[in-house]
């Protein structure tokens, strides 16, 4: 029997008297009433439920753990909300870049297509030296890494023979004197 019943039934037999009978029963009908929530509160007590047959310590354990866990899920939303928060943000910023960029353009753009639209065959002679000046320079970075990379190899070979002829005489070596020997 849990406490709210007991209080209920306490209250529920108590009905309406006049001081008189208030006086001389208060007493008794309180001893009694209180004597018969006891009798029944502990006749209870060992037939208690086994999911309330936990001591206080593993209630408030039980009740900690759930609190933590409330807590950290708490946090972890927390955490999203911030992050979904900040993704926003950068999004919102990168638009604005992006409108910003695609709107406008600096000076020096909008007056080199003035002076294109003005002078097409010295923009066209200028693209041509550009791209004969690029395509040398390329031949000639290639010619170089081949160069080095032909001269590295040569080299590796030529160790790598020189170690083979060493390696070789020392194993002719051993084997003539472990038959001589």
């Amino acid at each position: 029997m849990e406490l709210s019943q007991i209080l209920n039934s306490l209250g529920a037999a108590s009905t309406e008297k006049t001081a008189e009978d208030v006086s001389v029963n208060t007493e008794t009908n309180t001893n009694t009433k209180l004597s018969e929530a006891l009798n029944v509160a502990l006749s209870d007590v060992g037939q208690e439920k086994t999911a309330s047959a936990a001591t206080p310590t593993e209630d408030l354990t039980k009740i900690a753990n759930r609190l933590a866990t409330a807590e950290q899920e708490a946090l972890v939303k927390e955490a999203e909300l911030y992050g979904a928060a900040l993704c926003d943000g950068f999004m919102s910023r990168m638009g604005q870049y992006d409108t910003t960029t695609t709107n406008t353009k600096t000076a020096s753009e909008q007056s080199f297509e003035k002076f294109a639209s003005e002078n097409p065959e010295l923009v066209k002679q200028a693209a041509e030296v550009g791209y004969r000046e690029t395509t040398y320079e390329l031949e000639k970075l290639a010619n170089d890494s081949y160069s080095e990379g032909y001269q590295k190899t040569a080299q590796l070979i030529k160790t790598a023979a020189i170690k083979c002829a060493h390696r070789g005489e020392q194993d002719t070596y051993a084997l003539l004197t472990s038959l001589v020997g």
